[in-house]
């Protein structure tokens, strides 16, 4: 996968609301660069994402899908 050199490197805090940040970090980590870092911060219920800002971007939509209450 390359990397646009205008794309920058960002740490972007991200708090759920309905699935635990293990949980979130498990299905994400397979799909971040191996440079990148993901890192669950349980009792805060916060994921803090160091990766380039377009993949923030994707991760961020994926987070959204998956961090819904379960029925």
């Amino acid at each position: 996968q390359s990397v646009d050199p205008g794309d920058k490197m960002v740490t972007q805090l991200v708090a759920l609301k309905h699935t635990s940040p293990e949980e979130i970090k498990r299905i994400l980590t397979p799909l971040v660069a191996q440079s990148s870092v993901i890192i669950a911060h349980n009792p805060s219920g916060m994921l803090i994402i160091s990766e380039t800002l377009s993949n923030i971007q994707k991760l961020l939509s994926i987070i959204e899908t998956l961090d819904v209450s379960s029925r």
